[in-house]
């Protein structure tokens, strides 16, 4: 894994979102798998980015070499929310935004293994 803050999808929504701006736990499905997962919805402002997105880490898969291929042939990607975990920071550095990544996926697999 090159690093955490680059294992994630973007995915496009072609419905209006009401979900408040943050991190959740989620879980994600491609095609008929479900997936344990941490979503950011909103701008990035450790990137100075203006649209916002939703960016999806799908929890302890190789993403370059599953998901990817799974995504080439499953356009549709559902994402349920399941708890806010915290809202959108803006971070110094690469490193401190993996780092915040990394403390929420340790929340979301407490959650999933106290929610089974």
């Amino acid at each position: 894994m090159d690093s955490v803050y680059s294992e994630s999808a973007t995915v496009k929504s072609k419905y209006s979102l009401v979900i408040p701006n943050g991190v959740y736990i989620t879980n994600t499905t491609v095609g008929k798998k479900k997936y344990h997962s941490v979503t950011f919805v909103g701008v990035s402002k450790t990137f100075n980015y203006v649209k916002p997105t939703i960016e999806t880490h799908i929890l302890h898969v190789n993403f370059h070499s599953r998901i990817r291929s799974i995504l080439r042939f499953h356009s549709n990607v559902t994402v349920e929310f399941l708890e806010y975990l915290r809202p959108i920071s803006k971070f110094e550095n690469k490193a401190k935004l993996a780092k915040a990544i990394e403390k929420d996926i340790a929340a979301a697999d407490n959650f999933f293994t106290n929610n089974k």
